[in-house]
């Protein structure tokens, strides 16, 4: 086998174990097994993401890293923020299973609400949970 060759299958390997964790992070069982540690910055990020009456940081998880972890740094409260994000969605796929909200559940909602015409919204919620893949931009 060539350097390049190796380069290659290097690097294919690499994409296959990065995709293989991503869909092993957004099974339902990972979010409702998994422990989340939830520190008080997590907890002031959360309040301030989640806040809509502060436009500035509701639902920017980089501006609320930036404040809440008092750092300057673009990239390392981007990160900060796409972490916090995703613990976010963990817990509210776990409350919801604790609740009795299970995925078979959540898809009669689902059908009752398509009936109903406001299936968007079910929709939108199903993907922030974790348990549809999101749209893209372009879709």
């Amino acid at each position: 086998m060539t350097k390049n060759n190796k380069a290659t299958e290097a690097g294919k390997s690499i994409e296959a174990t990065k995709a293989a964790k991503d869909r092993e992070l957004s099974t339902p069982e990972q979010r409702v097994s998994g422990k989340l540690h939830l520190s008080e910055k997590f907890k002031t990020w959360a309040s301030l993401f989640l806040d809509k009456s502060n436009p500035e940081y509701w639902g920017n998880a980089t501006k609320c890293a930036l404040k809440v972890y008092n750092t300057d740094k673009y990239n390392s409260a981007s990160c900060i923020g796409y972490q916090n994000y995703r613990k976010l969605q963990f817990l509210g796929s776990e409350i919801l299973e604790r609740e009795g909200f299970s995925l078979g559940k959540l898809l009669k909602i689902g059908v009752q609400k398509m009936e109903e015409g406001s299936y968007d919204d079910w929709e939108k919620f199903m993907e922030f949970i974790g348990y549809f893949p999101r749209k893209s931009k372009g879709e």
